[in-house]
């Protein structure tokens, strides 16, 4: 970008809560890998859409990202 590298270091965001943080090192080079992270459910409580955003800070990039799912599990009670 712009002719500069920058490193690949961001954040994962729902509604403006930071949930995760990544950082891409050559994880799979050439290939595409997945990352599940966990959702805290008071971010999804009684909402019907969320907003993910991948925010980095400067002096560094958000990697590309090719696709993003929610997925709902069912809660199992012991």
């Amino acid at each position: 970008m712009d002719g500069k590298s920058y490193e690949r270091d961001f954040d994962i965001m729902i509604d403006h809560q930071r949930i995760a943080r990544q950082q891409l090192k050559s994880n799979k080079p050439g290939q595409l890998f997945d990352v599940c992270y966990e959702i805290p459910f008071e971010l999804t409580q009684v909402k019907e859409n969320v907003t993910v955003t991948f925010k980095s800070n400067e002096g560094t990039a958000a990697g590309g990202v090719y696709g993003v799912r929610i997925i709902i599990e069912e809660a199992t009670f012991h």
